[in-house]
């Protein structure tokens, strides 16, 4: 069971997954169909990735985000951009999977304690 051996209390996970549903369901409708957005929460700490079509869009959708209960910080790395096509988005998770790997194998820190995400081949990393 991996929560036992993360650093954030059961209930910061909790909330966590929690903003990350939110912020998915509060995505704007009048955004859904022209952008990739992405919502990844860690120890109340949100990242927002992906591509929007405007300035516009993404300065409303990290509005947004900082709107929702229990997040003490947005950081907001959307870029103007089309959505990212699916060759560009299995990168990414190669890439976020692959240092997760690395990690493992060096065994000097917990890979529990920090939660990689890859976006436009950008390696973001979350952590405590």
């Amino acid at each position: 069971m991996i929560s036992v051996h993360d650093r954030r209390s059961t209930g910061n996970q909790a909330d966590d997954e929690t903003s990350e549903w939110k912020g998915s369901n509060r995505l704007p409708a009048e955004y859904r169909d022209r952008s990739h957005v992405n919502f990844t929460a860690f120890n109340r700490n949100m990242l927002v990735t992906g591509e929007v079509p405007s300035e516009e869009a993404r300065q409303a959708i990290g509005a947004m985000a900082e709107k929702i209960e229990g997040v003490r910080q947005v950081h907001n790395e959307l870029i103007i951009a089309s959505p990212a096509s699916f060759s560009s988005r299995s990168n990414d998770a190669f890439v976020s999977s692959k240092f997760k790997a690395r990690l493992i194998d060096s065994n000097q820190l917990s890979a529990n304690h920090i939660k990689p995400i890859t976006e436009n081949g950008t390696l973001f990393l979350m952590g405590l």
